[in-house]
C-alpha cells in the first residue's frame, strides 16, 4: 500500500478513517501501527489521524485535477 498511487492513496484514507472511528477525533499515528509502517517516514508518529488524512485527501484531489489537465492537453 502506497499513498503514491490514487488507489493506495484512497485505500490510506479509508484505512484511517476506520481507525479514527475506533480510537476517536484525537487519535494519533502511533495508534494505528498498520498505517505507521506505510506512512510513519512522512508523519511524525504525534500527528493526529485527522491531519494526515487531510492532506491525503489534498493530494487525490491534486492529483486527480493533473490528471484532467493532462486528458485535456
Amino acid at each position: 500500500m502506497s499513498a503514491s498511487s490514487p488507489d493506495g492513496c484512497r485505500s490510506l484514507i479509508a484505512l484511517l478513517q476506520q481507525y479514527q472511528a475506533q480510537l476517536g477525533s484525537y487519535a494519533l499515528l502511533s495508534q494505528a501501527p498498520a498505517v505507521m509502517e506505510v506512512l510513519g517516514d512522512q508523519f511524525s508518529a504525534e500527528t493526529s489521524l485527522e491531519d494526515i488524512i487531510q492532506c491525503l485527501v489534498a493530494q487525490d484531489l491534486a492529483r486527480q485535477v493533473e490528471a484532467r489537465r493532462a486528458r485535456r492537453a
